[in-house]
């Protein structure tokens, strides 16, 4: 079954790092890379880089995770881009992965990209909000782990 896994969530709640955390962890878990945005190899590098995309195969999925999706347009653009590059159509992509702000207009595009993707069931995870800066981090973390149990 497809799935579109999405983290929703306002500006500066830490979406982008959580993300990133999921990357780290299909890697950690042997997750092949396929294709992935020019700035990629900059931030396993450890570069600060804004937004990032890859495309990989991770226990017989094709996964595509990105950390753009702050507007419709980049999500779409972002998506297409990447299929592009990779030689890839939509519905090669098992799992799609990314961020949205809370939005109906961004709702709208991940159920655009979900009905395009063989009807791919939509799990929406709202981003986890620390009261305490000092605990962005476990939130972070923590939003990550629900993420990459979901794409198993």
């Amino acid at each position: 079954m497809t799935k579109v896994i999405v983290l929703q969530g306002n500006d500066d709640t830490g979406k982008t790092q959580t993300l990133k955390k999921v990357i780290e962890l299909l890697l950690q878990y042997k997750a092949r890379l396929i294709n992935f945005s020019n700035n990629f190899a900059k931030w396993l590098h450890g570069d600060q880089v804004a937004d990032i995309w890859a495309i990989m195969e991770y226990n017989g999925q094709i996964i595509y995770i990105t950390t753009a999706g702050d507007f419709p347009k980049i999500i779409r653009e972002t998506f297409n881009n990447a299929l592009q590059i990779s030689k890839k159509t939509i519905t090669d992509i098992d799992v799609y992965v990314g961020a949205i702000h809370t939005t109906p207009l961004a709702k709208e595009t991940i159920h655009e990209i979900a009905q395009k993707m063989r009807n791919a069931n939509i799990q929406i995870i709202d981003k986890a909000i620390a009261c305490n800066p000092a605990d962005l981090e476990i939130c972070n973390q923590s939003d990550a782990s629900q993420i990459f149990n979901l794409i198993h």
